[in-house]
């Protein structure tokens, strides 16, 4: 009788093939179906940020880095005061906004040659909001020239983008930046907070940043 079978997610070695002389039943073909369902799994697990030690991003090679709430750097918009809290207390450190219109920056270290491909952050609402009213997050890169006198310019890559309305966890996404990181740039992510009343469970949790691999990192 025919059954259900649950592809494993492993790239299964060598596997024997039928021969003319194997028996031509069921068990003489399961082996092989089974080990090329398994590596199709194993593919498809690896293809769709699912595990492994590179993710992939459209289809291309990619590596990831993860930033605590921690890591940032927190300012307020106009007050002068820095604007978030760190909680650590609670099973997963989060920062929560102290005033209004606050925000935290991330600076991302990538090699020159890097290609930026997305930029995720996780948050938590109080409140149902809209407009401005809500987490946010930008990215941009802010360039150096040491070699002359100049003013470093800022330069912001893709568009400001704001979580869902609602309350709870929201997941805010930006993609399709696909910059290439220049051996003058540095690239920042800058996370902001709501700009309405605010409460202790409105947090940011953590920033992701995914980004095409270019070999070892030597520059930082």
């Amino acid at each position: 009788m025919p059954y259900e079978y649950t592809p494993e997610d492993e790239f299964t070695g060598p596997f024997e093939l039928m021969s003319d002389a194997d028996p031509a039943d069921g068990d003489s073909a399961r082996a092989p179906l089974e080990v090329l369902a398994n590596r199709s799994r194993f593919l498809h697990e690896r293809l769709n940020n699912a595990v492994g030690e590179f993710t992939y991003h459209e289809g291309v090679r990619s590596r990831s880095i993860k930033f605590g709430p921690e890591e940032g750097f927190p300012s307020a918009q106009s007050s002068g005061v820095l604007d978030f809290w760190p909680n650590l207390d609670t099973s997963v450190p989060v920062l929560v906004p102290r005033v209004d219109a606050g925000f935290v920056t991330f600076r991302v270290p990538l090699p020159p040659g890097s290609v930026i491909n997305q930029v995720r952050v996780l948050t938590r609402a109080s409140a149902s909001r809209t407009e401005t009213n809500r987490w946010g997050v930008r990215a941009f890169t802010r360039a150096l020239n040491f070699a002359l006198a100049e003013a470093p310019t800022a330069t912001q890559r893709g568009s400001t983008t704001y979580a869902e309305s609602g309350t709870g966890y929201k997941l805010i996404s930006l993609s399709s930046l696909a910059y290439t990181v220049t051996g003058n740039d540095s690239f920042y992510v800058t996370v902001l907070g709501p700009t309405g009343s605010l409460a202790s469970t409105d947090q940011l949790l953590g920033v992701y940043v995914a980004f095409s691999d270019v070999g070892p990192r030597n520059d930082r």
